[in-house]
């Protein structure tokens, strides 16, 4: 959030500077109203400005909360420096014998280096995956403190090498799922002044953060990290899983 106190700052401005807006000619109206039956009432206001006035300043306020609300929700996203990690969650995943393959993961995020409380699901696949949301913004929002960022959103499972937007996924939402930021940013992508311009968006752009799998193993415990990685002069958010405390059948991989 430290980051970030350049777009709290502006979105302060900005609404202070509409609230102004609106409470001065609102206030010089009623003053005419006030007086216009005296003997020797003020003289009329130029009505159609003052309400222009206020108009700007209502869009103004309402501007300068959006960024406020933007920057609040964008902090929830993990920021990781580029080519560095962040530890995201725990899992363990302990496979149930039965005829289709199944399992039986518990999830606990971690921020800050704090565990979050456990979530509990009964999963069917062979394979176990986490995937996410990722923001991409514009040069202009970095400037304010905006940097790109992953949020996780769902765990899953899937057969053996399926492909992550493969049919027949078990997909359980954590986190409350994409926020409205994510779906404004998509938003934005469809409108044609917003959109995203030769590689770069023009405000921001919604993507989906590269998802990582691993098998179920009895007695290991997973460690998921979110990293920021740089190819070719483009940022990809992806999600890395690590297995560690390997039971005796895990030995050797």
């Amino acid at each position: 959030m430290r980051e970030l106190w350049p777009a709290f700052a502006l979105a302060a401005a900005t609404l202070l500077a509409g609230s102004l807006l609106v409470w001065l000619p609102g206030r010089r109206l009623r003053r005419w109203i006030a007086t216009r039956r005296r003997p020797a009432p003020r003289p009329a206001p130029r009505v159609k400005l003052l309400l222009a006035l206020a108009a700007a300043g209502l869009l103004l306020a309402a501007c300068g909360l959006l960024l406020a609300l933007a920057a609040a929700s964008a902090g929830t996203y993990r920021r990781p420096a580029v080519y560095h990690e962040e530890l995201v969650a725990l899992v363990t995943a302990v496979p149930v014998k039965g005829r289709s393959p199944r399992m039986r993961l518990t999830y606990r995020p971690v921020e800050r280096g704090l565990r979050g409380r456990a979530l509990e699901f009964a999963l069917a696949g062979e394979e176990w995956g986490v995937r996410g949301d990722a923001l991409e913004w514009s040069l202009a929002m970095r400037a304010l403190g905006f940097r790109p960022g992953a949020r996780l959103t769902a765990v899953e499972g899937r057969r053996a090498g399926a492909h992550p937007r493969a049919q027949g996924r078990d997909v359980h939402i954590v986190g409350g799922g994409s926020d409205w930021l994510w779906h404004l940013a998509q938003r934005i992508e469809d409108e044609p002044m917003l959109a995203t311009r030769r590689g770069a968006p023009a405000l921001v752009r919604a993507l989906d953060a590269r998802g990582a799998s691993a098998r179920p193993r009895a007695g290991s415990l997973f460690r998921v990290f979110v990293g920021r990685v740089r190819v070719r002069k483009t940022e990809s958010l992806v999600y890395r899983i690590e297995e560690t405390r390997p039971g005796p059948d895990a030995r050797g991989h």
